[in-house]
């Protein structure tokens, strides 16, 4: 259930348990940012009401409200990849500071959410709206591998998708930890399996899949 209540000095974190809001509780826990967690229980329509509308007329989480924004206002941020990208640059942690780095960097957080994180949507309806097409669903399972493949072929030399632990790499784990059957139903994935397992240890990742 959704509560609004007096704004403290922490970070307000609007929450369900979806693979876009995982990727900004991973990057708050990562970074080591106070945080108060507001759950959105969207069947119930939480999304909806007009205390949250104020806040984001397009009625999505995740959203922040940081009260120590710009110049003393409130910074209300939605957009998974905005907010850890925001977080990123508060805190000064998993974004690299020279101009190559950081846009290899982007490119891989922009692979993960707009190539990945769509694919696995559309695999999600396919197996369990659609799921009488055969043909649907076997053409988006294969647009999901190899989008896979990508990331796999990245890691075959490398520990991480941008050489060091980046917010592409807490933008990925969701999507891929949604898909942890068919990651291990496709045998050629070895290395982001192996990633997926090095991420999935981290205590910030443990704490943030864990929000209810």
């Amino acid at each position: 259930m959704l509560t609004l209540g007096r704004m403290s000095l922490e970070l307000e974190f609007y929450f369900s348990p979806t693979a876009n809001c995982r990727r900004a509780a991973i990057m708050l826990e990562a970074c080591d940012v106070p945080y108060r967690l507001r759950s959105v229980d969207r069947a119930a329509g939480d999304q909806k009401r007009p205390e949250f509308l104020a806040l984001n007329p397009a009625a999505a989480v995740p959203l922040i409200v940081d009260p120590a924004g710009d110049n003393g206002a409130p910074l209300v941020l939605s957009q998974s990849a905005a907010i850890m990208v925001y977080l990123a640059e508060k805190t000064g942690k998993f974004l690299p500071s020279t101009p190559a780095a950081r846009a290899l960097t982007y490119q891989w957080l922009f692979q993960a959410t707009t190539d990945v994180n769509p694919a696995v949507s559309l695999v999600f309806l396919a197996d369990h709206v659609f799921a009488s097409n055969e043909e649907t669903r076997s053409f988006l399972s294969a647009r999901l591998r190899k989008f896979f493949l990508d990331c796999d072929n990245r890691l075959a030399d490398r520990q991480y998708l941008a050489d060091e632990l980046t917010v592409a790499d807490f933008a990925l784990y969701p999507a891929v930890e949604a898909q942890v059957k068919r990651l291990n139903e496709w045998p050629e994935l070895a290395h982001l399996r192996r990633w997926m397992g090095d991420l999935q240890s981290r205590p910030d990742v443990i704490r943030a899949m864990a929000l209810k």
